[in-house]
């Protein structure tokens, strides 16, 4: 009795360690980060008088908040309590992920036992997709704690617990999809999980019963709002995915990078760990994969259930192939944080593959080396992670001149300068093509003003520069902190 008391303690103050490393690395440079294009459609709201005010403001600035208002509710109890300012709301994701890191450990020590939940608590800990997210002004964290409980449900739903299974399933996939619409995605790839229960026919009509409902209650809310689907659907217009896409989403999931971008170029020497961190992952989840659908696998492992893998996989897969699917056959809609808990499970698969190996030297050294490579990652690559649209802000507060303004080339940019600008007189202006941003730089030059312009990293800035040469205008330009760093434009009358 007594050593099961002293192994409990042990573990209680292990996974607290290892969630205040994660809650460090969150907050680590928090302050430096700026707020990008649609995180600013949420900070500009602050100070609201009162709650349907900020509501007001929140749905004025994208219509299609509508639909999944809960984060918002949640965000704006949080600013009575802590503030409006963008620190004390990114607090609120960090807060979040303690939630969900305690959920997750939860589960996967329900299924592998101890050690396979901190290993998969320390996973979505260092994550950078994760820290990343779990910094963000926007509703990914409260997404990965709906999901985890809507998980957490489906487990008790297979092992004897069905009324109190669904109750938490229910709540957390309702939670979900009115946090955020393709959370839908996830709701369905459980109602295909409860298929093993098609034996049972009272266990799956339950579930896909209580499931209906939902469906209907959205539905009904979507004709209660009036809701433009087919308008706002237009809202997305990017090239469809491709198999790259795919690929690059398992490459953010496992956590060795947080967008699409190759972070190789902003570490020391150029070294980024995360393809091989992926291939780690990959051969982890494949190792345990076959080893509990095979008799003869160790005993080690015989105590995981083929169940609780298939419910893990079809929550890593599903979610994300029917995002896919759906960005290919409807609109292009495939952004990989959409189904930012589809990650989840990947950790949970890991952390459950590196306790059940059953050689103590394999183990350890694979141990060893993850740590090390996500210890590179995390701490190596330089903060800030967004744009610094800070940058901007200290750079027009420096100029001198006596009048001046900025250009912003395309709205989600524009909307992060007009945030950072918030509280100084400088106006900006919104412009939609690089060709307009040049006339309108010569022009407001040519009166005399003090322009700065602001770019993104895809814009044809050699295209600007040459436009500018040839109307005789002076500039300098200088690139921000962040990844992608933004390119700021000085310009001016000789």
């Amino acid at each position: 009795m007594e050593q099961q008391k002293k192994s409990r303690v042990i573990t209680a103050l292990a996974v607290l360690a290892i969630v205040l490393l994660g809650v460090g690395l969150r907050c680590m440079a928090i302050s430096e980060e700026a707020a990008w294009g649609d995180e600013a459609l949420t900070a500009v709201c602050f100070p609201a008088d009162g709650f349907q005010e900020y509501l007001r403001c929140v749905f004025s600035e994208d219509d299609r908040l509508r639909l999944a208002p809960v984060y918002y509710w949640v965000q704006y109890a949080w600013s009575l309590a802590f503030g409006g300012d963008l620190l004390a709301l990114r607090l609120l994701s960090v807060f979040l992920y303690a939630v969900a890191a305690l959920q997750l450990y939860c589960i996967v020590e329900s299924i592998g036992g101890r050690r396979a939940g901190l290993w998969a608590l320390f996973f979505f800990s260092v994550s950078l997709f994760e820290v990343y997210y779990g910094q963000e002004l926007r509703f990914y964290s409260l997404m990965n704690v709906f999901a985890l409980a809507g998980m957490h449900g489906a487990l008790w739903y297979g092992r004897g617990r069905p009324v109190a299974g669904l109750a938490l399933a229910f709540a957390g996939n309702a939670g979900l999809v009115w946090t955020h619409s393709f959370g839908v995605l996830f709701v369905v790839g459980l109602g295909f999980y409860m298929l093993r229960y098609r034996c049972q026919p009272r266990l799956l009509l339950s579930w896909w019963g209580a499931h209906g409902l939902m469906a209907v209650s959205l539905v009904g809310w979507m004709l209660w709002l009036r809701y433009d689907f087919g308008g706002q659907s237009m809202a997305y217009g990017d090239m469809p995915a491709g198999p790259r896409e795919l690929a690059n989403t398992f490459l953010q999931f496992s956590g060795g990078r947080f967008s699409n971008m190759n972070p190789a170029a902003y570490m020391p020497a150029g070294l980024s760990a995360d393809l091989v961190i992926a291939i780690i992952s990959l051969v982890l989840v494949a190792i345990l994969t076959i080893r509990i659908l095979f008799p003869c696998a160790p005993k080690r492992s015989q105590d995981v259930k083929p169940g609780d893998i298939a419910l893990l996989l079809v929550c890593l897969v599903a979610p994300t192939l029917l995002l896919f699917t759906l960005g290919r056959l409807w609109r292009p809609c495939f952004f990989t944080r959409y189904v930012v808990y589809a990650a989840l499970p990947l950790y949970a698969l890991m952390g459950l593959s590196l306790a059940t190996i059953p050689q103590a030297i394999a183990r350890r050294g694979i141990s060893a080396l993850l740590v090390g490579l996500f210890a590179w990652q995390t701490l190596a690559l330089p903060r800030p992670f967004r744009a610094d649209y800070g940058a901007v802000r200290r750079a027009v507060a420096s100029d001198t001149a006596a009048s001046r303004t900025v250009l912003a080339l395309k709205p989600f940019n524009h909307q992060a300068v007009a945030y950072a600008l918030r509280n100084t007189p400088v106006k900006t202006e919104l412009l939609y093509g690089l060709k307009e941003v040049a006339g309108i730089a010569t022009q407001r030059a040519t009166e005399g003003k003090s322009v700065w312009a602001v770019f993104y990293r895809w814009d044809d800035l050699a295209g600007f520069q040459d436009r500018m040469d040839a109307a005789d205008m002076k500039t300098r330009h200088f690139r921000s902190a962040g990844m992608p760093p933004l390119t700021i434009y000085h310009i001016t009358k000789p």
